[in-house]
Formats: structure tokens, sequence, C-alpha cells
């Protein structure tokens, strides 16, 4: 199996959070319950039910939240393409507010941080 490729699994309890730093190219399959997640820069909120999939663009954090509890895989999405980018636009990225871990940072210790 490829290390790339393989799925990691990701548990939320009931009425609580996680916290997954730096998931850009993440694509998340929930297998269970339902999940409610918010990516720092992003307006708009996912809820993914069993057997829905998204794949998480934005460089930043994310938080998950479920109110019963929820099961999920991750595995980076399309990590060919990521390594495609030209040095501008990597050099640029430097830059991007977005790559701060200061929303982590800001919620380290409040919620629990998945190993994605």
């Amino acid at each position: 199996m490829n290390a790339h490729s393989a799925w990691k699994k990701i548990v939320v309890p009931g009425r609580s959070t996680c916290l997954v730093e730096n998931a850009a190219g993440v694509e998340l399959l929930c297998i269970a319950g339902a999940a409610w997640i918010t990516q720092y820069g992003d307006d708009r909120d996912l809820v993914l039910h069993a057997g829905q999939r998204a794949v998480l663009s934005l460089p930043t954090a994310i938080v998950m939240s479920s109110r019963s509890g929820a099961e999920l895989l991750s595995r980076p999405h399309d990590h060919a393409a990521r390594r495609g980018r030209g040095w501008l636009r990597r050099l640029l990225g430097v830059f991007d507010p977005r790559w701060s871990g200061a929303a982590a940072r800001g919620l380290n210790h409040r919620i629990a941080h998945a190993g994605v």
C-alpha cells in the first residue's frame, strides 16, 4: 500500500471537537455519524454524513465537531498535483496569512489534536 494514499482514521467523540492542522489537500470521508467541519479562512462550513466526502483546499487548520460522534477517514488527495506548483507560487505561499499556525496556536490545549 502506498503510504501517501493510506487512509487514517479520525474519531470525533460526541459533544467534542478535534483539531487537524495543515489540512491542505486532505480528503475526508465520513464513515459513521455526522461531522461539522470548519476551516480557517473559508467562509463556509461543511457537514459530512456517513458516506459523504470532501477535499479541503486551504493550507490551514480545521476544527471538526460532532453532536453524537463521528468516524472519518483522511488521506492526502492528489498528492502529485500539489507537487507540481511552480517555484514562484510556492514562494508567494509563504507570505499567505492562512499558512500561519495562529488559528491552531489559539486553539491549542482547548481541543484535541487528530493525527493526520
